[in-house]
């Protein structure tokens, strides 16, 4: 695909310069992840169709001056994007999921136009570093919240009466899942500080990266402050870590780590 080309080559080339030597790199468009994500066991980076593209290449109709722009509020506009993008990279418009947000955070980084290459360039170096350093998402939480629900609802079994013991165990293997999945998650903090000082050495580009972790937290709060209660408390229930940036250090916590590397 001739949109991906660029990314590919750079993505090679970024692994070229950890490495030192040649191996290639494939990449797809992927609208489940929300700017790019990186499979270093097949040596895979998904990116965004929003990635692929910038904000000259949207249609005049579809073209804002910001996350702020009045068009912005209609339903008919992501609509229309929606269709724009499935057209564009030929996939099937139901996977475009939760548009509007991810489309507040590229628009973010393309508020400066000097920077949107730089912040590219530094986010693919970015999931080039996991594949670099061979980072796995392991599941190790599951096998541990299985066991560990199980001993607790043997012992529930055994004090507790049938139904009472059931009701008990739903919670259990609930909290169970949940708590070590933080855990794991909360553990993988570090492997993207490491995939954060890769790339920073590959780049040298410490403006870029501020800049697009700076994105990312306006985005984010932005996001954050258009929930009403109701949402808010689906999102602490269904998706806690996305509240206390489990699984990703916070975007301040990102760049002082980089200012001080």
């Amino acid at each position: 695909m001739n949109q991906v080309r660029p990314y590919k080559d750079l993505a090679e080339r970024y692994l070229f310069e950890m490495t030192t030597k040649y191996t290639p790199v494939e990449v797809k468009v992927d609208p489940a992840t929300c700017y790019a994500a990186a499979l270093p066991k097949t040596k895979t980076l998904y990116m965004h169709p929003l990635t692929a593209i910038g904000p000259s290449d949207l249609p005049t109709n579809l073209r804002v001056t910001g996350p702020d722009d009045p068009k912005l509020r209609s339903p008919h506009y992501f609509h229309h994007l929606k269709s724009f993008l499935a057209n564009k990279f030929d996939i099937d418009p139901t996977k475009l999921t939760n548009l509007r947000s991810i489309f507040d955070m590229h628009l973010r980084t393309w508020q400066n136009p000097k920077l949107i290459s730089r912040i590219k360039r530094f986010a693919i170096a970015h999931e080039v570093g996991h594949i670099f350093h061979g980072h796995q998402t392991r599941s190790w939480d599951k096998f541990f919240g299985y066991i560990l629900s199980v001993i607790i609802s043997v012992a529930l079994l055994e004090f507790l009466p049938f139904f009472t013991a059931i009701l008990c165990t739903i919670a259990v293997a609930d909290v169970c899942y949940r708590g070590f999945k933080a855990l794991r998650e909360y553990s993988e903090q570090y492997q993207e500080k490491e995939a954060d000082l890769k790339a920073l050495e590959v780049t040298s580009d410490f403006i870029g990266a501020k800049a697009f972790f700076k994105a990312l937290d306006r985005s984010y709060q932005k996001n954050w402050n258009q929930l009403n209660l109701w949402q808010r408390c689906q999102r602490a229930i269904l998706h806690p870590e996305s509240l206390f940036h489990i699984s990703h250090p916070s975007p301040e916590t990102r760049i002082n780590y980089l200012r001080r590397a």
